[in-house]
């Protein structure tokens, strides 16, 4: 039986994040990684072409997640809200990934535009992004095309008040969990209370609060709207739908864009902002939310036996 359950857990293992980018990605080539901070996808060690950028240096990114410390590498380049251009040397990538980045960005189309300006032909920009339905942003609603052009015309460059106490007040865990695979439905809760002192709290220097949340084609309809109203010049390449928590978007100058018309990744993103525990995902990931769903069951209907 222990042989079995083994054997069906490697069967269902999820692909990494490392596995499901690197048949797209040109590593002989060089990489920059944007916010890699404590989890590094290409890290530098492991012998991979690639640079990375973020707000903090080393130590003070070791400061700030003292618990890993091992796992952050040198920062080549410090950005202190400059174009990226300004500081990458002359630089041009083949590759940039951005993982759980972009739901921090104050200017999503200023992001994608930095990152365009860099980039070298034929090159790709990697987004992981996680979706909300999986994580502590459970209850907040979507992010609208509306904020993101208005931030982009404001030239936001940081989180607004509003942002922030939306990110604190609705920040959701499941069984403690912050984040969750997809059929783990054990009730979801609410960590805060309203309290007029979380004025007091905001700091704008503070980039760890997410500022925009998403499920997978409402974002890639955003993308394509953007992309078509000419704020941005990067296309969808390719998509990877949810895998455990998170969800891929590749972006280049040379994309053609989603396959699917917009009306029907409006209707897709509907849907799966209604379909919170099957949603259509990686199919292992499927098969892994079906098999936790019958656990949690079985669980549940084996306590209230208990109980009778």
């Amino acid at each position: 039986m222990e042989y079995i359950s083994a054997y069906i857990k490697k069967m269902l293992r999820l692909p990494s994040r490392r596995e499901l980018l690197s048949p797209f990605l040109n590593l002989d080539g060089m990489g920059l990684e944007v916010g890699a901070s404590i989890s590094p996808v290409f890290p530098k060690y492991e012998g991979f072409n690639v640079k990375t950028l973020d707000y903090l240096d080393q130590e003070g990114l070791k400061k700030k997640s003292p618990g890993f410390s091992d796992k952050i590498e040198p920062v080549d380049y410090i950005w202190q809200g400059e174009r990226y251009i300004k500081i990458i040397d002359g630089h041009k990538f083949d590759w940039i990934l951005a993982a759980h980045v972009v739901e921090h960005v104050a200017d999503i189309v200023d992001f994608l535009n930095n990152c365009h300006e860099i980039m070298a032909p034929g090159a790709l920009l990697a987004l992981v992004i996680p979706d909300k339905r999986f994580t502590f942003d459970y209850f907040r609603p979507v992010t609208s095309l509306a904020s993101i052009i208005d931030a982009h015309i404001e030239n936001k460059k940081v989180a607004s008040v509003g942002s922030f106490i939306e990110n604190m007040l609705y920040y959701a865990d499941r069984g403690g969990k912050h984040v969750w695979s997809p059929g783990y439905n054990l009730e979801a809760n609410l960590r805060s209370n309203p309290s007029p002192e979380l004025f007091n709290i905001y700091d704008e220097s503070n980039y760890d609060s997410h500022i925009w949340t998403f499920t997978p084609n409402h974002l890639r309809l955003i993308l394509n709207d953007i992309y078509a109203l000419e704020l941005i010049r990067l296309r969808e390449s390719a998509f990877i739908n949810t895998t455990n928590y998170e969800f891929i978007i590749l972006l280049s100058a040379e994309g053609r864009g989603p396959k699917e018309q917009r009306a029907i990744l409006a209707e897709k993103a509907i849907r799966e902002y209604n379909c919170r525990v099957f949603p259509d995902t990686h199919p292992k990931a499927i098969a892994r939310s079906t098999l936790f769903f019958l656990h949690n069951l079985f669980l549940k209907a084996k306590k209230r036996l208990r109980e009778i």
